[in-house]
C-alpha cells in the first residue's frame, strides 16, 4: 500500500506544471500575441499584395513572406518548449 501511495504522490508531482508570476506570463502572451499577428498580415498581403502588379511589391512581398514563414517556424517552436521560453523570462526579470 505504501507503494502505491508513493507511486500517486510521485505521478502528481511530475505532473504539475510550474507557476510564473503575473509578469512573466503577459511578456509571453504579448511576445505571441505579436508573433500571431505578424504572421496574420504576412499572410494576408502575401494574398492582397500581387493584384497591383507591380515588380517592387512582389520583392517586397517576397521578403515579407520569407518574415512571415520565420516567425510561424518561431512561434511553433516557442509554444513546443513554453516552459523553457517562460523560465528564460523569469530569469531576466528577477535578475
Amino acid at each position: 500500500m505504501a507503494r502505491k501511495q508513493t507511486a500517486q504522490s510521485k505521478k502528481t508531482k511530475a505532473g504539475e506544471k510550474k507557476e510564473y508570476s503575473e509578469k512573466t506570463e503577459h511578456i509571453f502572451k504579448i511576445m505571441l500575441r505579436t508573433m500571431s499577428w505578424t504572421v496574420g498580415i504576412a499572410f494576408a498581403s502575401i494574398l492582397i499584395l500581387p493584384y497591383f502588379n507591380n515588380p517592387l511589391l512582389d520583392i517586397f512581398n517576397r521578403y515579407i513572406f520569407n518574415t512571415g514563414l520565420i516567425v510561424l517556424i518561431l512561434f511553433t517552436l516557442i509554444e513546443f518548449v513554453a516552459d523553457s521560453v517562460k523560465s528564460r523570462i523569469e530569469k531576466k526579470i528577477n535578475g
